[in-house]
């Protein structure tokens, strides 16, 4: 099974992980989060980062989900990025549920969906508009 890593500045990583605990329950497995704050010095970072892809990638790789396309946390994992370790930026709930959902069920070459997922999660809610929650994810 591929590692999680979710990365951002400041704490919406930590929050998205305890929202997803919400969905898949409080032992997720090779699933964890990096915070990158600005008091931080970036090696610091960049050593947790090490780590918590090291500890995570147990055969499969690790999937890194990052707030900000180019933001300091993303140039900091680019140094990690290879065959075993992508890198998607953007992050949003939908895309990491369907990535965990997606790890769940075994599939392989997921990144289109996650990026479909994504994007599709940004729409204008409008409570007075008829609504198709036939194909919604959850």
């Amino acid at each position: 099974m591929k590692g999680v890593l979710l990365i951002s500045h400041g704490d919406m990583a930590k929050g998205m992980v305890n929202s997803a605990k919400m969905f898949f329950g409080d032992e997720i497995e090779q699933f964890d989060c990096c915070c990158f704050y600005a008091d931080v010095e970036a090696e610091i970072f960049k050593e947790e980062l090490a780590a918590k892809i090291n500890d995570l990638n147990q055969g499969d790789g690790v999937m890194i989900l990052c707030d900000i396309y180019g933001g300091s946390p993303a140039k900091m994992a680019s140094e990690f990025i290879n065959d075993e370790v992508t890198c998607i930026t953007g992050m949003n709930f939908p895309m990491l549920l369907q990535m965990l959902s997606s790890r769940i069920a075994g599939e392989e070459n997921v990144k289109g969906k996650i990026e479909k997922a994504g994007k599709d999660g940004i729409k204008e809610w409008n409570p007075h508009q008829e609504i198709n929650i036939e194909n919604s994810f959850f």
